[in-house]
């Protein structure tokens, strides 16, 4: 393996070897063993892992509560679940949806959340979706037709 090789390794996975792929990890061990400019790269790179971990940990800790974070995830993965099994339950008749959505309304509800805030998040989603197709419908960069055009023209030496 080569430094460089190594340094993007690093790079990508951190300094600690358990975190590489598989078969790159003995011949990364064996160039840590072999090289002090590798054992350099390795140093620089535990140097970074120590400063991301404190960074993350800093930010958890402004913005999340102990164990809250915990909690809102859970709470989600809850919510979601339901959600799914209210899906699943219902017939071939097509209102699986329409449940799935009414389920997840109600646990937002549920959380302390009011109903104009669920309204406006819904329909704030919805207004964005609907301005994207129709950006996206009638701002097309060039017509079919107008560029087979203009390649044949070219094709045929004209101007």
């Amino acid at each position: 393996m080569s430094l460089v090789r190594f340094r993007v390794l690093c790079g990508q996975y951190g300094a600690h070897l358990e975190r590489w792929p598989e078969g790159e990890r003995g011949v990364g061990q064996n160039l840590l063993h072999s090289s002090a400019e590798a054992r350099s790269i390795r140093d620089e790179e535990l140097r970074l892992d120590r400063l991301i971990a404190r960074a993350s940990s800093d930010r958890e800790a402004t913005f999340w509560v102990g164990g809250e974070q915990d909690a809102a995830l859970e709470r989600l993965c809850s919510t979601m679940a339901d959600a799914m099994a209210a899906d699943t339950a219902q017939g071939p008749n097509g209102d699986g949806i329409f449940a799935c959505l009414s389920v997840f309304t109600s646990k937002i509800l549920s959380a302390g959340n009011d109903w104009r805030h669920v309204i406006w998040v819904t329909a704030g989603s919805s207004a964005f979706g609907c301005c994207g197709i129709w950006i996206g419908q009638f701002l097309a960069s060039a017509p079919q037709a107008d560029l087979l055009s203009a390649m044949q023209m070219t094709l045929l030496g004209g101007h």
